[in-house]
C-alpha cells in the first residue's frame, strides 16, 4: 500500500503553475500593444501615441550616432604635399 501513498503525492508536486507569458505594454502609458508595439533604439516598446521621440521623451542620442556613421562611411582623404616626380 506504500507505493500507492507515495505515487499520489508525486502527482500533485508535479503540477507547477504555469507562468504567463509577458505581455508587451508601451513603456510611456502601459497600454497594452500586443503584436503592434514600437521598438524604439532607447530600448522601450511603445504604441502608435508614443512611438516617436518626443511622445515618450526618448534619452538617445540620435546625432551622436548618426555623426559617427558619417564619420566611418566617409574617410578623411588629404592630397599629398609635394608632388612626386
Amino acid at each position: 500500500m506504500a507505493p500507492c501513498a507515495s505515487a499520489a503525492d508525486r502527482a500533485p508536486a508535479a503540477e507547477a503553475p504555469a507562468k504567463k507569458a509577458a505581455t508587451t505594454r508601451c513603456m510611456a502609458c502601459k497600454k497594452k500593444v500586443g503584436l503592434l508595439g514600437f521598438a524604439c533604439r532607447c530600448g522601450g516598446t511603445f504604441c502608435s501615441l508614443h512611438r516617436y521621440v518626443d511622445g515618450h521623451a526618448c534619452d538617445f542620442d540620435y546625432k551622436k550616432v548618426d555623426r559617427e556613421k558619417i564619420a566611418q562611411q566617409n574617410p578623411l582623404i588629404t592630397p599629398s604635399k609635394i608632388d612626386k616626380i
